[in-house]
C-alpha cells in the first residue's frame, strides 16, 4: 500500500533542507536530496514520492529544469510540486505556475502555512490517484467485457466453417474407405479446407495482434493494413448483413509508426455498436461508412451508420463510466468510455460522436483523431 506522506525536498542549502526536515518530519515521511542532476524520476518512482518541495535556485540543473523532467514523464506528471524561493520576482512565480507546479513557498517560510499547502496539494494527489485506480478497474471491466463479445462473435461465426471442414474430412475418410472419391476430388475437397483454415488463421492473428500489442508501437502501412481491417471486419460481421463502405482519401502509400492494435480495438467496439443498433430496430438494409484522411498532419477516421441516431437528451452522457444504451439507444457507454480513454491517454486525440442526418436516414457519426 502506498504510503502517500512520502515527501522530496530538493534543495542544495543544508540549512533549508535542515529547517524543513524539522518542521515537517512529525507529518510526513522527509527524503532529502541536495544534488539536482539526481535521475529524479527513478527517484521518485523507487521511493513512492507523492509531492516535491524544488528549490528554484540550484548549480547545474535549476528547478524549473527538474521540474520539466518530472512533468514529461507519464508515470511522473502528476506528482505535485512546490516550489521554494526567496525571491519575489513575480516573473519567477509566473515562470514556476508555467512549469505546472501546484505551488509556490517564499522563503522564510511560515511552518503552518507550508504545512496546510502539503496537506491540501497532497489530498488533491491522493483524491486523483483514486480517481485513476478507479478508471483502471473500470477500463479492465469493459477490457474483458469487450473481449467476451469478440469471443462469442468469433466462435459463432467460425461454427459454420469449422462443420464444413469437419464434414469435407469426413466425406473423404468414409469415400476414399469405400473406394468412390477420386484424386480431383479429394485434392478440391482438401484446398477447400486449406483456404478456410487459412481465413481462420488470419482471424486469429489478427485479433492475436490486436490484444497482445494494444501497449505497442507499430508500423502502420497505409492502405495495406487498413485493407486487412476491412476485410477482418466484412468477415466478423458477415452474419450480421453489415455492408461496410471504404472512402481512402490517402492517395499514396505511406508507414506511420503508432499503436495500430489499439485503434483496430476502438474501430471493432464502434461497429459492435452500430450493428446493435441496427439489431435492435429490425432493420435490414445495415451500412457503415468508413471514411480515412489526414488533415493538418492529423489521422481521421470517420465512421458513420444509418441506425437511427442517439436521443439528443442522452448523447452528453453516452462517454459516462456505466452509462449504457443498449436497451433502446446506440452505443454501450462503457465501451465508449474506455474507448475515448484510450484514444485521449494512447495518442493525445480524440474520440468524438454525434448525431447526423443524410436523405432523412439518422445515424451516428464517431470521429477518431490522431495526431501525427
Amino acid at each position: 500500500m502506498i504510503d502517500y506522506r512520502n515527501i522530496l525536498v530538493l534543495d542544495d542549502d543544508n540549512i533549508t533542507t535542515l529547517l524543513l526536515q524539522n518542521t515537517l518530519k512529525e507529518s510526513f515521511n522527509i527524503h532529502i536530496l541536495n544534488d539536482s542532476t539526481t535521475d529524479i524520476v527513478s527517484y521518485l518512482t523507487t521511493n513512492e514520492i507523492s509531492l516535491v518541495l524544488l528549490d528554484i535556485d540550484m548549480p547545474f540543473r535549476n528547478g524549473f529544469e527538474v521540474a520539466d523532467v518530472i512533468k514529461s514523464d507519464n508515470i511522473t506528471k502528476d506528482i505535485p510540486i512546490i516550489f521554494l524561493t526567496a525571491t519575489n520576482d513575480k516573473s519567477f512565480i509566473v515562470k514556476a505556475f508555467d512549469n505546472e507546479a501546484v505551488d509556490y513557498v517564499q522563503k522564510p517560510f511560515n511552518k503552518l502555512e507550508l504545512k496546510a499547502r502539503i496537506n491540501t496539494h497532497l489530498s488533491n494527489y491522493i483524491y486523483l490517484e483514486k480517481i485513476k485506480k478507479q478508471q483502471d478497474i473500470i477500463y479492465a471491466q469493459a477490457m474483458n467485457s469487450g473481449m467476451n463479445e469478440i469471443l462469442m462473435k468469433i466462435s459463432h461465426h467460425w461454427r459454420q466453417p469449422l462443420s464444413i471442414i469437419s464434414l469435407s474430412a469426413q466425406t473423404i475418410n468414409i469415400e476414399n474407405k469405400l473406394g468412390t472419391i477420386s484424386k480431383n476430388e479429394v485434392n478440391n475437397l482438401c484446398k477447400d479446407i486449406t483456404k478456410i483454415v487459412k481465413e481462420l488463421s488470419d482471424n486469429i492473428d489478427f485479433f492475436s495482434n490486436t490484444y497482445a500489442n494494444e501497449n505497442i508501437l507499430e508500423e502502420l502501412f497505409i492502405p495495406e493494413d487498413f485493407d486487412v481491417l476491412i476485410d477482418v471486419l466484412n468477415n466478423l460481421f458477415k452474419e450480421d448483413l453489415l455492408e461496410i463502405i471504404v472512402e481512402n482519401n490517402i492517395k499514396e502509400s505511406m508507414t506511420i509508426k503508432l499503436n495500430f492494435s489499439a485503434i483496430k480495438n476502438v474501430i471493432i467496439k464502434i461497429v459492435t455498436n452500430s450493428i446493435e443498433a441496427y439489431n435492435l430496430f429490425d432493420m435490414t438494409n445495415k451500412k457503415l461508412h468508413i471514411n480515412i484522411s489526414i488533415i493538418d498532419n492529423k489521422l481521421e477516421i470517420l465512421l458513420k451508420d444509418f441506425a437511427g441516431g442517439i436521443e439528443n437528451q442522452n448523447i452528453h452522457k453516452i462517454f459516462e463510466p456505466y452509462y449504457s444504451t443498449k436497451k433502446n439507444l446506440n452505443g454501450s457507454g462503457l465501451g465508449l468510455f474506455v474507448s475515448r480513454s484510450i484514444i485521449r491517454q494512447q495518442f493525445n486525440g480524440e474520440l468524438n460522436i454525434e448525431n447526423h442526418k443524410d436523405k432523412g436516414k439518422k445515424g451516428v457519426i464517431a470521429q477518431i483523431i490522431i495526431p501525427l
